[in-house]
């Protein structure tokens, strides 16, 4: 299998390679989201999506439905 086709496959089976850690604050502090995202370049983003933003409500109800992840 090629390099072109070998990401789609393992990404299709296991998820995205890409690296993002969210810091979500809690409701009484605002519910305000950070997102980092370590790019394929090894350049960090960061976004800041305020608390009554439709990607933080979405990123906080995604992470009550999975609970929390060891490391």
């Amino acid at each position: 299998m090629g390099a072109s086709k070998s990401r789609p496959a393992f990404e299709e089976r296991f998820g995205s390679i890409v690296m993002s850690l969210h810091i979500i604050a809690a409701e009484y502090e605002g519910g305000w989201v950070e997102t980092y995202t370590l790019t394929e370049t090894g350049e960090v983003e960061r976004v800041f999506y305020e608390g009554v933003s439709a990607e933080a409500e979405r990123i906080r109800r995604q992470a009550r439905q999975e609970g929390p992840h060891s490391t």
